[in-house]
């Protein structure tokens, strides 16, 4: 006797009508546990009251900028603020970074 194989479609709305529909229990809003929202490890010293910020350059830019701290045996984190804070000077703002 020839089994007869599923087409990949048949099998695959065979998956879909299996997939149990998700059960509510209740509509009441959860209750946020304080202990659960915090984070796992804590935050460095530095890094407490400060907001971090994302920026996307070419390659080249991070080489630089990299080898601007080893020449200055600085950490990248120093050479940001001062360039920061110039462009604050620059545009008559207090330099707070």
């Amino acid at each position: 006797m020839t089994k007869v194989r599923k087409t990949i479609a048949e099998q695959l709305q065979s998956e879909i009508q299996t997939v149990a529909e998700p059960t509510v229990v209740s509509n009441e809003p959860v209750q946020s546990n304080p202990e659960t929202l915090k984070p796992k490890t804590p935050k460095p010293a530095f890094q407490i009251g400060k907001k971090a910020m994302t920026l996307y350059f070419l390659p080249e830019v991070s080489k630089q900028l990299k080898q601007i701290a080893l020449d200055g045996d600085i950490t990248l984190h120093e050479v940001m603020k001062e360039a920061i804070n110039d462009l604050f000077i620059k545009y008559r703002k207090p330099p707070i970074a």
